[in-house]
């Protein structure tokens, strides 16, 4: 029987004698001090594997993160962003609101509401103080990058039981109020946005 020598590489080696000598050098008992500073060595290459992946883990969401705030602090009113024309924005909270960039109706105002809830995702028809907003800054009382004709348009904002208050987009004016049920007017619905994290 011929003796195994460990110093021949494993390419010169049969594969299955080389099996045998890895099971030979596996077997050689260790002292408890090399044990000891195995195991040290594998926990010590472990630990910084893992600092080193969190370390980039946490400099890739960074880099993410400065990016998406670059961009939110680009944007403008009249700007297009989640499929709606921007009319409000707040650099400090990173939210604002969007308008839809089209009109909906013409429809009674209690239809309207119904259309606006089936359409879910956080749209819903504008407040009268929202819808003043509008005019303002997408509407006819600025540049009409949003778009609006000049006729009225709903509010969400009741006036007494039967009726709701409209502004109409000629000239801005927001005392017209009608009745919900008998009057068919356009709308335009509206929704938050914020950066996301």
């Amino acid at each position: 029987k011929k003796a195994i020598t460990l110093d021949k590489t494993k390419d010169e080696l049969p594969s299955k004698k080389r099996k045998e000598v890895v099971k030979q050098v596996d077997n050689i008992k260790k002292p408890d001090s090399l044990k000891k500073a195995d195991s040290l060595n594998k926990a010590e290459i472990i630990r910084k594997t893992d600092s080193i992946e969190k370390a980039e883990i946490v400099r890739k969401t960074d880099s993410i993160k400065k990016a998406k705030e670059e961009y939110f602090l680009g944007l403008r009113i009249s700007d297009t962003i989640d499929g709606g024309v921007i009319f409000t924005i707040d650099y400090s909270s990173k939210t604002g609101k969007i308008a839809y960039p089209e009109d909906y109706g013409p429809l009674n105002w209690t239809n309207a509401q119904k259309f606006v809830d089936q359409l879910g995702e956080g749209w819903r028809l504008p407040p009268r103080d929202t819808l003043q907003i509008m005019y303002n800054t997408i509407g006819q009382g600025k540049n009409n990058s949003g778009q609006f004709a000049d006729k009225l348009y709903w509010s969400s904002t009741p006036f007494e039981e039967y009726q709701a208050y409209l502004i109409h987009f000629r000239d801005g004016n927001a005392t017209y109020h009608f009745n919900k049920e008998t009057r068919k007017n356009l709308f335009r619905v509206i929704r938050d946005f914020s950066l996301k994290e």
